[in-house]
């Protein structure tokens, strides 16, 4: 059982590289193989600190899975203001606000047991719901052993917003 606490964060100001994927056909360890031989081309703010992001489009059915469904994944950092882009980076930004936030432990594969039990167990009870218009990502840090080592942790950050009453 994961715990699943609500958090506010600050914004942060994001680089990295993208692609489209699917649950059905992940591009996300394509786009790490891309992204990690030129990390340190970006002036970070934190060393050794990556960022994996899920942006969804305004359709994405949330209601329904559909594992062919599209949405762009991210390979990231946070940057500095004064941070050059190089060629091959795009920048985005985490909005702050609240965030559904827990620890993943396991390989990444195993990432989507802790997303069905957000979704339909913890979710549905909690007294939010999605917040849609904002990015879903995970914090790797030095606890991030890499994707298939069981022992790796993952921070993981889900927008939501409290139930209209």
């Amino acid at each position: 059982m994961i715990e699943i606490t609500a958090k506010n964060i600050g914004s942060k100001e994001i680089a990295g590289m993208q692609i489209p994927t699917s649950p059905a056909e992940s591009q996300a360890p394509q786009i790490w193989q891309q992204f990690m031989p030129r990390r340190n081309e970006l002036e970070g703010t934190e060393d050794d600190v990556y960022y994996s992001i899920q942006d969804y489009p305004a359709d994405y059915p949330w209601g329904s899975y559909d594992p062919t469904a599209q949405f762009t994944t991210w390979a990231a950092r946070e940057i500095s203001k004064d941070c050059i882009l190089p060629d091959g980076f795009s920048q985005t930004k985490i909005k702050g606000g609240l965030y559904a936030h827990f620890i993943h432990k396991g390989t990444s594969a195993c990432l989507s047991d802790s997303m069905i039990y957000f979704h339909t167990q913890w979710l549905p009870k909690s007294g939010y719901t999605l917040d849609k218009t904002r990015l879903h990502f995970e914090r790797l840090d030095r606890a991030f052993l890499g994707p298939e080592n069981p022992n790796s942790e993952e921070d993981v950050y889900i927008p939501i917003i409290p139930n209209s009453k």
